[in-house]
């Protein structure tokens, strides 16, 4: 049976964590933290035993140079050195949009600790799905995950921060609906294609102001300059 926080159900049969690598085909798996995010999940099952993991997404390690490295592809990798918490994770492989709705429906945490996102769709994504999301201090992730308030940020890199953040969500089911909320509201008021296309018209006339006043300026010194 599957966890159910929007609603405020919440069992202890199993909950479950989502990581998906949005594009499916052409991210770099290393940028989306994946390895810190394997580094987690023993570290997690040992304090929250009925934690699982799904992890979606085209596993891309021959062309990260991930397979060049290493001989093994990530699924592999993360069963040989982690033996013991292999039974608690699913690698999805590819999936369609229909498949990522679903995923997004029935997980109860998305995490992505990636080390830069230039603005932090997939974060989006989940918290339309009212879920709670965890994330890194990097890039434009901050501008969409308010830390503490529709989820939790940490820094880069830093596998005992990250699963110090997703242990203490999978033990408060409280916070895990009250942020997944949180996350939905934070949506609707401010990145909904209405809001978003009003951020881009403000930004573009502020561009335009600027060089309008940038090129009256230099017309200024140009006349000083002949007459």
């Amino acid at each position: 049976m599957n966890t159910i926080c929007q609603y405020g159900i919440f069992n202890f049969y199993y909950i479950q964590i989502v990581y998906i690598d949005f594009w499916n085909i052409t991210n770099n798996f290393t940028i989306k933290g994946i390895l810190d995010f394997l580094d987690a999940i023993p570290r997690v099952r040992a304090k929250v035993s009925y934690a699982r993991f799904i992890i979606a997404g085209a596993d891309n390690s021959w062309h990260d140079g991930f397979q060049l490295k290493t001989g093994m592809d990530y699924p592999t990798y993360f069963s040989k050195r982690y033996p013991d918490a292999a039974s608690c994770v699913t690698f999805t492989g590819s999936v369609d949009e229909g498949q990522l709705r679903a995923l997004y429906q029935s997980c109860d945490l998305f995490v992505a600790p990636s080390l830069y996102e230039s603005f932090g769709l997939i974060y989006l994504e989940a918290m339309n799905y009212a879920k709670p999301v965890i994330g890194c201090r990097a890039g434009g992730i901050p501008e969409v995950v308010d830390h503490g308030v529709s989820g939790l940020l940490v820094e880069p890199e830093a596998p005992l921060a990250l699963t110090e953040a997703i242990v203490s969500l999978l033990t408060s089911p409280s916070r895990l609906r009250e942020m997944g909320l949180a996350g939905r509201q934070r949506l609707l008021d401010q990145f909904t294609h209405i809001h978003m296309a009003r951020s881009f018209a403000q930004a573009y006339r502020a561009a335009i102001a600027g060089f309008n006043a940038e090129s009256e300026g230099r017309a200024d010194s140009e006349q000083e300059h002949f007459a």
